[in-house]
């Protein structure tokens, strides 16, 4: 086979696989997004306008209001089926809460949230809504991620350092001090792994893996 034709086929059989990537992801997000929202069919569901909650305004079903859900109450929405729960009291003031564009925010096991309020950042009991810890540290811009596994830990940066936050104890503590200072690698990115051993790390112009475990960065 001639080095033209080996290199024709390479290229066709790199572009077969990054279509089957493709098509892959692509029906893993819509059977996903489906699933996720309790319904079973791909019409488009719109929000209510009559009944118990509806889209408000020009609805009155708004915080503060007879039948709006307290702090720690659920109801069901009317469309998805699916069980909301309030968190947070902030209204009549700003909310200053940043949940559709970070990630990271809910600890290992769902129990804890991480939340920001005009006074400061706060970590709130999912069940209630009560505040667990108040005045918790936080990176820039409130970049933090909790720990994959354990689910008392959250990870921030502070200038050159690597943090490790527990809810539980209060304690603060060092867990790298790298040679320059970290830039964010994303609001929405998280930069723990699944397993919670290796970090990923923005400084000096490009990206490094973090090992704790050795002590080392692993690239």
């Amino acid at each position: 086979m001639s080095a033209c034709r080996a290199l024709r086929m390479q290229l066709r059989m790199s572009a077969l696989a990054v279509s089957m990537v493709l098509a892959i992801i692509a029906n893993a997000l819509v059977a996903s997004s489906v699933a996720a929202q309790g319904l079973t069919d791909s019409v488009t569901h719109a929000p209510p306008t009559t009944g118990s909650f509806p889209y408000s305004p020009p609805g009155t079903w708004l915080p503060g209001l007879p039948g709006f859900p307290v702090v720690g109450q659920t109801y069901v929405d009317p469309v998805f089926g699916t069980t909301i729960r309030r968190l947070t009291n902030d209204f009549p003031n700003q909310s200053f809460s940043d949940i559709y564009g970070t990630n990271g925010w809910w600890n290992a096991d769902g129990t804890r949230w991480y939340h920001r309020r005009p006074s400061g950042w706060v970590i709130l009991d999912t069940t209630t809504g009560a505040v667990v810890r108040s005045g918790v540290p936080s990176g820039p811009l409130g970049f933090i991620q909790f720990d994959p596994v354990n689910p008392d830990v959250y990870y921030y940066t502070n200038g050159a350092n690597l943090r490790q936050y527990s809810i539980s104890t209060g304690v603060d503590t060092l867990v790298k001090t790298f040679p320059a200072t970290l830039a964010s690698t994303g609001a929405s990115s998280n930069y723990v792994d699944r397993t919670g051993r290796y970090f990923l790390v923005y400084y000096g112009g490009a990206l490094h893996v973090y090992d704790p475990a050795s002590g080392k960065s692993a690239w």
